[in-house]
């Protein structure tokens, strides 16, 4: 099918767009998306093999899994969910083996270290809101995030391409994201975009952003990495089209991409109700909605469907 495929129907691929090419076949992705949301758009799920012959796709959509490994220009291994598209990008699935020596270009030197009085890895809840509760003392923070928009798991944002209506952006999840990075921001919390490959005591972390290296020192140092799905394992969980309920989300609120347009939600907790409501909205036909635990009360799971409420029960 055509780019436009698979995205949700309040956020169609406009006029700023961008291509690249997935195994020779040109891909018109949204500025801002990564190369998973962008090949999900278009309708590709394989992205990888294995040893065995059989395929994989994006899992997780959070970077922990790493089944969604691409080659892209030349490089092995990239995640496809933590890289974000770019113009003339050449990716291919990855096979097995991948044997490719990468060596690190001569000419990218390790840029300067730098210095706070308190470092933070994450930008969920949780590290946001340590960073926020340290910068307004009056001292320098630093937070490192490996995702391209904060906010974690719990409040997914949109990236900023995504120009949703603001009745899309309404709902709690939504707002509360945004009133604590608007937070962050005022209390002038520096913001780092990148992987953190290595941490030692005293406080320093070795950092990789855009290609380059970088050292970060710190008086303090706070670790709020969050958490992520634990799926039970059933035949077929390894298939390209299955993916976590917080992958679909991720998909959905972040990109504006439908995981798929007739889609079953199997699992535990109120987190299926909620996702299974926002694809349906966007315009996915969910075929069964099927739960492992004992029927709850409504109002200890989720608010009215019809009104579009947020989960208010605790998430299993």
């Amino acid at each position: 099918g055509n780019a436009a495929d698979m995205r949700a129907r309040f956020a169609p691929l406009g006029a700023d767009r961008l291509t690249f090419t997935f195994e020779g076949k040109r891909i018109e992705a949204r500025k801002g998306e990564t190369v998973a949301a962008a090949l999900t758009a278009a309708g590709i799920l394989s992205l990888r093999r294995i040893r065995s012959g059989g395929e994989r796709g994006l899992f997780c959509g959070m970077g922990v899994c790493q089944d969604c490994l691409v080659q892209i220009n030349g490089t092995p291994s990239r995640r496809a969910c933590m890289t974000k598209v770019e113009s003339g990008m050449q990716v291919e699935g990855q096979g097995v083996p991948c044997a490719k020596r990468v060596k690190v270009p001569s000419g990218v030197p390790l840029a300067m270290p730098r210095r706070c009085d308190v470092l933070v890895v994450g930008g969920g809840p949780a590290g946001l809101s340590a960073a926020i509760t340290a910068a307004e003392t009056g001292v320098k923070v630093m937070l490192v995030d490996e995702r391209p928009v904060l906010g974690g798991q719990f409040y997914k944002q949109p990236i900023s391409e995504l120009d949703l209506p603001a009745s899309r952006l309404a709902d709690a999840q939504f707002s509360g994201g945004r009133a604590l990075i608007a937070r962050a921001r005022a209390a002038e919390v520096h913001f780092v975009n990148g992987v953190v490959f290595s941490a030692g005591l005293p406080a320093s972390v070795a950092v990789e952003c855009d290609g380059r290296g970088m050292t970060i020192d710190a008086q303090r140092l706070i670790l709020a990495t969050g958490a992520f799905e634990r799926p039970l394992p059933v035949p077929g969980w390894t298939l390209p089209g299955v993916m976590t309920t917080g992958a679909a989300q991720t998909l959905l609120r972040s990109y504006g991409v439908v995981a798929g347009r007739r889609m079953l939600i199997a699992g535990n907790g109120p987190l299926n109700l909620q996702v299974a409501v926002e694809l349906h909205r966007a315009g996915a036909a969910i075929v069964a909605m099927v739960e492992a635990a004992p029927p709850a009360r409504p109002r200890q799971s989720c608010q009215s469907w019809a009104d579009g409420g947020q989960c208010t029960g605790p998430h299993a």
